[in-house]
Protein backbone atom coordinates (compact mmCIF):
# COMPACT_ATOMS: atom_id res chain seq x y z
CA UNK A 1 0.00 0.00 0.00
CA UNK A 2 1.38 3.41 -0.96
CA UNK A 3 0.73 6.65 0.92
CA UNK A 4 1.54 10.29 0.31
CA UNK A 5 3.24 11.83 3.36
CA UNK A 6 4.01 15.53 3.79
CA UNK A 7 6.63 16.25 6.45
CA UNK A 8 7.41 19.61 8.06
CA UNK A 9 11.00 20.79 8.61
CA UNK A 10 12.35 18.55 11.37
CA UNK A 11 12.92 20.13 14.79
CA UNK A 12 14.76 17.61 17.00
CA UNK A 13 13.61 19.25 20.27
CA UNK A 14 9.90 18.67 19.61
CA UNK A 15 8.14 15.73 21.27
CA UNK A 16 5.31 15.69 18.78
CA UNK A 17 5.39 15.50 15.01
CA UNK A 18 2.49 16.50 12.77
CA UNK A 19 2.45 14.60 9.48
CA UNK A 20 -0.09 14.87 6.71
CA UNK A 21 -0.84 11.36 5.44
CA UNK A 22 -3.03 11.11 2.34
CA UNK A 23 -4.31 14.64 2.97
CA UNK A 24 -5.24 14.01 6.63
CA UNK A 25 -3.20 15.49 9.53
CA UNK A 26 -1.98 13.12 12.28
CA UNK A 27 0.04 13.77 15.46
CA UNK A 28 2.86 11.37 16.44
CA UNK A 29 4.68 11.27 19.80
CA UNK A 30 8.47 11.16 19.50
CA UNK A 31 11.46 10.45 21.67
CA UNK A 32 15.12 10.29 20.75
CA UNK A 33 17.90 8.22 22.34
CA UNK A 34 21.38 7.67 20.88
CA UNK A 35 20.75 6.99 17.17
CA UNK A 36 17.17 5.77 17.65
CA UNK A 37 13.80 7.47 17.31
CA UNK A 38 10.75 6.09 19.05
CA UNK A 39 7.45 6.99 17.37
CA UNK A 40 4.05 6.37 18.97
CA UNK A 41 0.75 6.63 17.11
CA UNK A 42 -2.66 5.14 17.89
CA UNK A 43 -1.30 2.83 20.59
CA UNK A 44 1.49 1.48 18.39
CA UNK A 45 5.15 2.16 19.17
CA UNK A 46 7.91 1.74 16.61
CA UNK A 47 11.63 2.33 17.00
CA UNK A 48 13.76 3.59 14.10
CA UNK A 49 17.54 3.76 13.83
CA UNK A 50 19.11 6.80 12.20
CA UNK A 51 22.18 6.42 9.98
CA UNK A 52 24.61 9.01 8.68
CA UNK A 53 24.88 9.05 4.86
CA UNK A 54 28.21 7.16 5.11
CA UNK A 55 26.74 4.50 7.45
CA UNK A 56 23.79 4.07 5.08
CA UNK A 57 26.15 3.55 2.15
CA UNK A 58 28.15 0.93 4.08
CA UNK A 59 25.01 -0.82 5.36
CA UNK A 60 24.24 -2.25 1.92
CA UNK A 61 27.40 -4.36 2.20
CA UNK A 62 26.28 -5.96 5.47
CA UNK A 63 24.48 -9.34 5.51
CA UNK A 64 20.71 -9.00 5.41
CA UNK A 65 18.95 -9.33 8.76
CA UNK A 66 16.69 -12.37 8.86
CA UNK A 67 13.54 -11.57 10.79
CA UNK A 68 12.45 -14.49 12.89
CA UNK A 69 8.69 -14.50 13.31
CA UNK A 70 7.76 -15.40 16.87
CA UNK A 71 3.98 -15.43 16.99
CA UNK A 72 3.77 -17.34 20.26
CA UNK A 73 5.52 -14.72 22.43
CA UNK A 74 5.20 -11.04 23.31
CA UNK A 75 8.64 -9.42 23.16
CA UNK A 76 9.64 -6.24 24.96
CA UNK A 77 10.19 -3.49 22.32
CA UNK A 78 12.56 -1.37 24.45
CA UNK A 79 14.38 -1.36 27.78
CA UNK A 80 12.32 -0.07 30.67
CA UNK A 81 10.32 -0.86 33.77
CA UNK A 82 7.10 -2.91 33.76
CA UNK A 83 4.29 -0.74 35.17
CA UNK A 84 1.21 -2.93 34.68
CA UNK A 85 0.38 -6.39 33.36
CA UNK A 86 -3.21 -6.64 32.12
CA UNK A 87 -3.37 -10.43 31.58
CA UNK A 88 -2.88 -13.65 33.46
CA UNK A 89 -2.46 -17.29 32.53
CA UNK A 90 -5.49 -18.66 30.67
CA UNK A 91 -6.78 -15.27 29.44
CA UNK A 92 -8.01 -15.07 25.84
CA UNK A 93 -6.33 -12.17 24.01
CA UNK A 94 -6.68 -10.63 20.58
CA UNK A 95 -4.12 -9.18 18.19
CA UNK A 96 -3.52 -5.51 19.00
CA UNK A 97 -4.84 -5.79 22.57
CA UNK A 98 -2.65 -3.94 25.11
CA UNK A 99 -1.15 -6.51 27.48
CA UNK A 100 1.77 -4.88 29.29
CA UNK A 101 2.72 -1.27 29.97
CA UNK A 102 6.40 -0.29 30.04
CA UNK A 103 7.88 2.95 31.34
CA UNK A 104 10.92 4.06 29.37
CA UNK A 105 12.49 7.51 29.43
CA UNK A 106 9.66 8.78 31.67
CA UNK A 107 7.09 7.81 29.02
CA UNK A 108 4.63 4.96 29.52
CA UNK A 109 3.84 2.80 26.48
CA UNK A 110 1.67 -0.27 26.05
CA UNK A 111 2.87 -3.42 24.33
CA UNK A 112 0.15 -5.06 22.25
CA UNK A 113 -0.43 -8.73 21.52
CA UNK A 114 1.08 -9.87 18.19
CA UNK A 115 -1.64 -12.52 17.75
CA UNK A 116 -4.99 -13.91 18.82
CA UNK A 117 -4.52 -16.62 21.41
CA UNK A 118 -4.58 -17.84 24.98
CA UNK A 119 -1.96 -16.76 27.52
CA UNK A 120 0.20 -19.72 28.54
CA UNK A 121 2.68 -17.92 30.80
CA UNK A 122 3.18 -14.37 32.09
CA UNK A 123 6.88 -13.68 32.64
CA UNK A 124 6.66 -9.93 33.34
CA UNK A 125 5.76 -8.54 36.77
CA UNK A 126 5.07 -4.92 37.79
CA UNK A 127 8.27 -3.25 38.96
CA UNK A 128 10.50 -5.59 36.93
CA UNK A 129 13.28 -4.08 34.79
CA UNK A 130 13.13 -5.50 31.26
CA UNK A 131 15.36 -5.28 28.20
CA UNK A 132 14.71 -5.19 24.46
CA UNK A 133 13.52 -8.54 23.04
CA UNK A 134 12.95 -10.04 26.48
CA UNK A 135 9.91 -12.36 26.50
CA UNK A 136 7.07 -10.80 28.50
CA UNK A 137 4.21 -13.24 27.74
CA UNK A 138 4.01 -16.68 26.09
CA UNK A 139 0.95 -17.88 24.23
CA UNK A 140 -0.30 -21.44 23.75
CA UNK A 141 0.75 -22.81 20.37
Amino acid sequence: MQHTVVTPPFEYYRRRLKLTVDGEAHMFRLYYQYSFFGVAFGGTLRIFEVFSPREWELARHMPAHREQALENVLLCPMPGLVVTVRVQKGDRVYRGQDLVSIESMKMESFVASPCDGVVDEVLAQPGQAVDTDEVLVRFKS
